[in-house]
């Protein structure tokens, strides 16, 4: 095997040379792996904005049919006033059928959650991720809201079916729970409409409606409120 010993340099022109061919060589290969890596995360970014834009779709359908139901849910909370007040005049629960199930409905957040994880998120465009960010705290708010809906409507339940007795610290605590479904039930609406602007600027329209919710939602309750 014939082993070749390196030329000498005969002059600095020639070692200024070597050394820039070494340089640049480096510069390419740095270069390139920046190239390779820039587009691996460009792959990613897209794939993650996929999937968020599909679940961010699956909320905001809620979000909508949570609009549409904003009248039947005000007259089911109007009807219940008018059951503790009527508690209230005669000691004793209306015959009644009240509604008493809550709005709220399943919210997802796992892809938003795997892809902070991955950390691919860092790699979104800036205003992009701040939009995002609101997005879903809001969201998780909104699922917050959902959980105290479900316990006040779940107390409210006691004027389901009457006749029961009441006294006046059940009375008081009836009232104190219809407030808290007419405050969050202006919570959701208000913010319902905001979270679906939101999601249309990010380049998302709501997924498709789920009627049997809406039927439900709204469905009449046939209770008589005694004068």
């Amino acid at each position: 095997m014939d082993i070749h010993k390196p030329k000498p340099f005969h002059n600095l022109r020639e070692f200024l040379g070597e050394i820039a061919v070494v340089v640049l060589g480096i510069l390419i290969a740095i270069g390139l792996e920046q190239l390779v890596e820039h587009l691996r995360w460009e792959q990613a970014v897209q794939s993650a904005r996929a999937s968020l834009h599909r679940e961010m779709a699956f909320n905001a359908a809620y979000l909508r049919d949570r609009m549409t139901i904003a009248p039947c849910v005000e007259r089911r909370i109007a009807l219940a006033s008018a059951l503790t007040e009527a508690a209230a005049r005669g000691g004793a629960v209306s015959s009644s059928q009240l509604n008493v199930q809550g709005t709220g409905r399943l919210l997802l957040r796992g892809e938003w959650e795997a892809e902070r994880a991955s950390q691919t998120l860092t790699h979104f465009p800036r205003p992009e991720l701040a939009a995002l960010g609101v997005w879903y705290d809001q969201l998780e708010n909104m699922r917050e809201w959902a959980a105290k809906e479900q316990e006040a409507w779940a107390k409210l339940a006691v004027l389901n079916n009457g006749p029961k007795q009441l006294g006046p610290a059940d009375v008081a605590l009836l009232r104190q729970e219809v407030e808290v479904v007419r405050y969050l039930e202006w919570l959701n609406a208000r913010n319902a409409r905001r979270q679906l602007d939101r999601a249309r600027e990010l380049g998302v329209q709501p997924g498709p409606p789920r009627d049997d919710y809406v039927k439900f939602s709204c469905a009449p309750t046939g209770a008589e409120v005694l004068p």
